[in-house]
């Protein structure tokens, strides 16, 4: 939405007419805030009621190669940005949860929350269903069995912080990890993540390096 002519004119259309107390909510991968000229952040800090959602998976080098295109340090740069020009908006996190990331979601959770890039409870989770063999349930077993050790860690640091509704929404996950097994893909995996890394000049790999018997196929 932020990159549409038609949701400035919007947002414009409800500022001329005194229209602040229209409840407003985004769901956006956060990378721009000004388009022709136009500083979003200039308009949402005249409104009442205005939520963001940001599409984010990883942070850092994971973050880029996940959503090729993005900038890691301009995520950073744009929720400061944010805080200081419209601290009323409120603001979350939509994590699409799959093979790649999964393993890494509990660090990235509390790597948010240390930071003060959202509230413990403001992380949403979407495991990613197709294609396939993209899902974290094309997991081989034991790599699984490791996944399920970290969340149950993480579970108990979230307990610690009474958060029960992202405590349900890390046990639900558990339950799909484990609801059924795709690993007859991985072969598709590997493939898929060799072709994009020669495509985009990258290597899957080196960014996630516990994924490497898996992206090269092995079934243990």
């Amino acid at each position: 939405p932020l990159l549409q002519d038609e949701h400035y004119q919007i947002l414009q259309a409800l500022h001329a007419r005194g229209r602040f107390e229209v409840s407003i909510s985004y769901n956006t991968n956060f990378s721009v805030l000004r388009h022709r000229g136009v500083d979003v952040t200039e308009l949402w800090r005249h409104f009442h009621n205005v939520h963001v959602s940001a599409s984010l998976d990883a942070s850092g080098a994971r973050a880029e190669l996940l959503r090729h295109g993005q900038s890691w340090p301009t995520s950073l740069a744009n929720r400061e940005r944010l805080r200081q020009q419209c601290p009323d908006t409120t603001f979350s996190v939509s994590c699409t949860v799959s093979a790649l990331n999964v393993w890494h979601l509990p660090d990235f959770h509390r790597e948010l929350v240390d930071a003060g890039f959202i509230a413990v409870d403001q992380l949403h989770l979407n495991p990613l269903q197709e294609p396939s063999y993209m899902s974290a349930q094309v997991l081989p077993i034991p790599m699984k069995r490791q996944v399920e050790s970290k969340i149950a860690s993480h579970l108990t640091w979230l307990r610690e912080r009474r958060a029960p509704g992202i405590v349900a929404s890390f046990e639900a996950l558990l339950h799909y990890l484990w609801a059924e097994d795709h690993s007859a893909s991985l072969a598709q995996l590997g493939e898929v993540s060799r072709k994009l890394d020669a495509f985009r000049g990258e290597k899957t790999v080196q960014v996630f390096p516990e994924l490497a018997p898996v992206l090269d196929g092995a079934q243990s």
